[in-house]
């Protein structure tokens, strides 16, 4: 119960920090034509 508990919060984090990743990447893609 505790193992599996523990795999969904790594799982949740994991997730947030790609989803995050993804939007710094957007992010600096979209920015980087404007700047050019």
């Amino acid at each position: 119960m505790m193992e599996r508990k523990a795999a969904k919060i790594i799982n949740d984090k994991l997730r947030s920090f790609e989803e995050r990743k993804m939007t710094l990447d957007l992010k600096i893609l979209f920015k980087r034509p404007l700047h050019n």
